[in-house]
């Protein structure tokens, strides 16, 4: 046996898989999008909870009551 069939021998090198890198890809993607979400909704409920807290302040200091919770 030559070394040329010895080499063609072998199974051939498997190919690097494009798949792979898609689904990496997308899951990334996913991730990054849903920790803006919640992100996102922490400075809505936050600014909200400034709102509320602002309201509370003026209607004290034009004399009324402030809400018990």
């Amino acid at each position: 046996m030559t070394s040329s069939s010895a080499s063609t021998s072998r199974p051939p090198a498997r190919r690097f898989d494009g798949r792979f890198v898609a689904i990496a890809f997308v899951a990334f993607i996913l991730i990054v999008a849903s920790v803006a979400w919640v992100i996102h909704l922490q400075n809505i409920r936050a600014r909200s909870q400034a709102r509320d807290a602002a309201e509370a302040a003026e209607a004290v200091e034009q004399g009324a009551t402030p809400p018990s919770e």
